[in-house]
């Protein structure tokens, strides 16, 4: 499973429909990077034409592709948004439990919201 916030699902909004032209199937990319041997990164990144091979994820209107061969990496995550007035970023936390609503989040194969 995997968490957006409120203030990331926001920032993600506005992100998209400041996008020219965009397409269909645009959404954000969740995806992975090697750090090191026993550690990865995990970045996020306009998608504008996805993969086949692609998971298309969806919470509140917001669309997320994940590559089926990353799905495993991405289970437990937050994705969060902050902004203090000079920096914002996205951060990415990491937990072993979801702790909301099964509507804010996404079981990563078989839950009843993948689209």
């Amino acid at each position: 499973m995997f968490k957006v916030t409120n203030a990331a699902k926001e920032r993600i909004r506005a992100i998209l429909n400041d996008v020219p032209q965009p397409t269909p199937d645009m959404g954000m990319r969740i995806y992975t990077l090697p750090a090191d041997q026993d550690t990865y990164l995990v970045g996020l990144a306009v998608e504008r034409r996805p993969d086949t091979t692609d998971v298309k994820l969806e919470i509140q209107d917001v669309i997320f592709y994940v590559d089926s061969s990353e799905s495993e990496y991405i289970d437990g995550i937050t994705i969060d948004f902050d902004f203090d007035g000079v920096e914002s970023v996205f951060q990415v936390r990491f937990q072993n439990e979801c702790d909301i609503s099964c509507s804010d989040c996404i079981r990563i194969g078989n839950c009843g919201f993948n689209n």
